[in-house]
């Protein structure tokens, strides 16, 4: 299934999506759809990758990620 209808919204495979938990509105989370699907149950869900704000990682600032390459 490429296309999921969830009242008036379309969503695709390869959306960006902005979702909020209902126990906690405050966290919010930013998902790029890969896989949507209606289960036994008629249930809509989706798969997809998160991504994490700035504000969500932490690392000591005299560490790199990656080693410079020349």
């Amino acid at each position: 299934m490429d296309k999921l209808d969830i009242g008036k919204q379309t969503y695709s495979v390869g959306d960006f999506v902005y979702v909020t938990s209902k126990e906690n509105e405050s966290a919010s989370h930013i998902i790029n759809i890969s896989r949507l699907w209606t289960d036994g149950k008629q249930v809509k869900q989706f798969y997809g990758t998160k991504f994490c704000k700035p504000t969500e990682t932490q690392h000591a600032s005299n560490k790199r990620f990656l080693d410079r390459v020349s």
